[in-house]
């Protein structure tokens, strides 16, 4: 017969069991992956530099799209390997740098070697790894400029580049060269004359900037983006010429558009950006892989 002070006895032991068992802790359990690796290259002119320019022109834009439910602090790093090289590139992990609304972690520009003035394509690897371990990678080709794949390249270069380019070496876009430029402010009108050598080229915009290197406004694109169509009107003969024969692209005040707090007034300085696109059409009229940053010009 169990006795009624033996049960007293073993509620007693249950509840200090109970209360005095440490808790179950579980492990952060977060859903880590990457859904794409975007990426830019850029071959920059160092004039575009405010302070001391790096002593590169080649330049890797990475963006790590990924999904999951942890937050920034949870993040230990984020990487792009270029795998057949023992390079890699640390992304910051910060709110300037990562979008945790947008689920993307953006770069820094990234330049290969000093002087860098080239860069390795073909094979990368973005990976994110976790504070608590995980990790997510996501293997991506970059391809050669002004195509849809790496062929036999397994590097890209600048004018900048010193050194006899090998065979696996592709030029990048190149960089506008400026001719001759002019700035109306009763009329609000720009004329910028410029050309370009390279047959990658199939759109372009200008950016301008105030007189303390303030970027303040952008241009039109040179084509609609939507159809692929140039904007003739704004090119003087109706003609983007990308054989090396001078272009006049032709702009108003209208045909800006501006950062908060500027105007036409402030604009006292430029740059042409041009960019590849042709090997995405006629699938898209916007997309494109690489472009250039020209010479900083002053009115």
């Amino acid at each position: 017969m169990f006795r009624k002070s033996s049960l007293i006895i073993l509620l007693i032991l249950l509840s200090f069991l109970f209360f005095n068992c440490p808790p179950v802790v579980e492990e952060e359990d977060f859903d880590i992956s990457i859904d794409d690796l975007g990426w830019y290259i850029e071959n920059i002119d160092t004039s575009y530099w405010t302070g001391t320019a790096p002593d590169a022109t080649c330049f890797y834009d990475f963006f790590i799209h990924f999904k999951g439910n942890f937050s920034l602090g949870d993040i230990s790093y984020a990487r792009v390997y270029a795998i057949n090289s023992t390079i890699f590139w640390n992304l910051p992990i910060n709110s300037t740098f990562v979008d945790m609304a947008n689920k993307v972690i953006m770069s820094p520009r990234f330049y290969y070697e000093t002087p860098g003035h080239y860069l390795p394509i073909g094979n990368v690897k973005g990976e994110i790894k976790l504070k608590n371990g995980q990790k997510a990678s996501f293997d991506k080709i970059i391809p050669a400029p002004g195509s849809t794949s790496q062929g036999t390249y397994n590097f890209v270069y600048t004018e900048a580049y010193s050194s006899t380019p090998g065979a696996d070496f592709a030029p990048m876009v190149k960089k506008a060269s400026v001719t001759s430029y002019s700035k109306n402010d009763i009329n609000q009108t720009v004329s910028i004359t410029f050309s370009i050598n390279d047959n990658k080229v199939c759109d372009g915009w200008i950016w301008f900037y105030d007189s303390s290197n303030n970027y303040i406004g952008v241009s039109t694109h040179f084509i609609d983006t939507a159809t692929g169509n140039l904007y003739t009107s704004l090119f003087t003969g109706g003609v983007f010429n990308t054989n090396g024969t001078n272009n006049t692209f032709n702009i108003t005040d209208t045909d800006i558009t501006f950062g908060t707090g500027y105007d036409f007034s402030n604009i006292a300085k430029f740059i042409i950006v041009l960019r590849d696109g042709k090997q995405y059409m006629p699938d898209s009229y916007s997309s494109y892989d690489c472009r250039s940053i020209s010479v900083k010009s002053t009115f």
